[in-house]
Order: structure tokens, then sequence, then C-alpha cells
């Protein structure tokens, strides 16, 4: 599935009737979806899509490397976010909440294989290497 920005998500009512066809837009193949308090977590072919829904926009494009088609997102009841990859395997995206981090934007470094996640509390990068 190629990426083409032409995917969107639709708002509906509890009646089922399209209250906006076009709520989210900028989307390339949106499929599974979770929510944790207002945000949105949106599986998008190879990134989980995070859409804050007060603000009604995209706050985050987290990559997933070695994904080719992201199937489906769930989040529990802690806040953490599951993804289903193509094969079936699920991972959780990176968790920094028990060291009291409040993640930014998520850098990564594919030579290295490293995941820079900079944090708003406590002024510093966690860094974890991927295997």
């Amino acid at each position: 599935m190629e990426k083409d920005v032409n995917g969107s998500i639709a708002k509906v009512g509890l009646d089922g009737k399209i209250i906006n066809n076009n709520w989210i837009t900028g989307l390339d193949a949106p499929r599974g979806m979770g929510l944790y308090k207002n945000l949105l977590y949106v599986a998008n072919i190879t990134e989980v899509v995070v859409i804050d829904i007060d603000k009604t926009s995209i706050v985050q494009r987290i990559p997933v490397e070695g994904s080719a088609f992201l199937n489906d997102v769930t989040v529990d009841s802690e806040g953490i976010v599951w993804y289903v990859k193509d094969n079936g395997s699920k991972e959780v995206l990176p968790d920094t909440r028990d060291q009291g981090i409040n993640s930014a934007d998520i850098g990564y470094d594919s030579e290295n294989r490293i995941l820079y996640v900079p944090t708003f509390s406590g002024n510093s990068v966690s860094a974890y290497r991927l295997k």
C-alpha cells in the first residue's frame, strides 16, 4: 500500500449519521484506532498517528520501524499503546511513564538503531537501542 495522504477519518454521530466526512485529513490508509483521554491513536500504514480530538488536529506521527502495513491499534486503561503489524505480531510503543517523563518529538538513528525520546519534565533525552 502506498502513502498518498488522501486518507481521512469521518466523524459519525451516535445515530450513525455522518457529521463530518473529513474530520481528520492528511492520512494514508487509516485502519485501527484506540482512544485514551483526548488522544486518538490511529494505525496509518507504517506509523501510529496521534490526534488531539479536542483540537481536531494531528499532534504526532510515530514511525514504526520495519512495518509494511499496520493493521490495528489499541490503548489499555493505563494509556499504553499497542499496535498490530501486518504479520499479526503485536508490540507496544516505547513508554516512559514509569520514569515520570512526558515525551515530546521522537527521533530515530536508523544507522545505529537508536530511538531518542526527548522529555518535558527532567529536560533530558532517553535513548533506546532497538534489536
